[in-house]
């Protein structure tokens, strides 16, 4: 006896990016109007170059996958003290 895949097994997962699934998590109109601007500005903090906003999030998420939590964390920490410094 074979076990045949159903139609809904068959079908690939849509991959969802990361990008949106940052959008999606933003609930108030005012947090929708400024996070953004805030994740662009880490991004370009970091260097992550892309032609727009879901490829750089995409290289983020590729440096984070590739190095330990610990640089990870270390990176944020240097991000958060540049923003302190530049207010």
């Amino acid at each position: 006896m074979t076990l045949q895949a159903t139609s809904h097994e068959s079908v690939n997962p849509v991959k969802v990016s990361p990008y949106v699934k940052f959008k999606m998590v933003l609930k108030s109109k005012e947090v929708q109007r400024q996070y953004p601007n805030l994740l662009e500005r880490f991004l370009d903090f970091g260097g992550f170059e892309g032609i727009d906003m879901e490829e750089k999030t995409a290289k983020f998420c590729e440096f984070a996958r590739s190095r330990s939590s610990e640089d990870v964390e270390d990176f944020v920490v240097r991000f958060v003290l540049f923003q302190r410094k530049d207010r």
